[in-house]
């Protein structure tokens, strides 16, 4: 097993402290490899630090990670602005996701969340609702899809 399946492993396995120093050495190795960068702030996060995953975030996304992983760093990334309370960032971030990726769930998910947090609870709502349709199978709810379009679409 190489150094980088180890530190995934390690992190899969939920020992994200153990992960940190091994992905921090793997970019000491290897600057510009975003999806290390990506794990990293991803290791960052699951330990309170959003102030220092924010800069391996945006070093991801500025060293073009992978297409699969891209959409899940405008999340991480927008989600650690809206803790920090930088709302305008966490806004401009995941629209920025959501304009990339409109089909991605989590992005539309998270948007909800900051949108409520920059208190825009219609907007947060709505979206969150629209997402809902878009995404349930639930028979139950699909069959009030014209009535919660009509109260997404009127929300002030």
């Amino acid at each position: 097993m190489n150094e980088l399946d180890k530190a995934l492993h390690i992190k899969k396995m939920g020992q994200v402290e153990e992960a940190l120093p091994l992905f921090k050495s793997l970019i000491d190795s290897d600057a510009t490899n975003a999806e290390l960068h990506h794990h990293c702030g991803q290791c960052h996060d699951a330990l309170g630090l959003e102030q220092e995953a924010v800069a391996y975030y945006e070093n991801a996304i500025s060293l073009d990670v992978r297409e699969d992983l891209l959409p899940d760093t405008y999340v991480c990334l927008a989600s650690s602005f809206n803790v920090l309370n930088r709302h305008d960032r966490a806004l401009e971030t995941i629209e920025e996701g959501v304009r990339q990726f409109p089909d991605y769930a989590p992005l539309k998910v998270f948007h909800s969340l900051i949108l409520f947090s920059a208190d825009q609870q219609a907007d947060a709502l709505r979206t969150s609702l629209l997402t809902l349709l878009h995404t349930t199978h639930d028979a139950n709810i699909k069959k009030y899809e014209r009535a919660i379009n009509h109260y997404a679409e009127h929300l002030q």
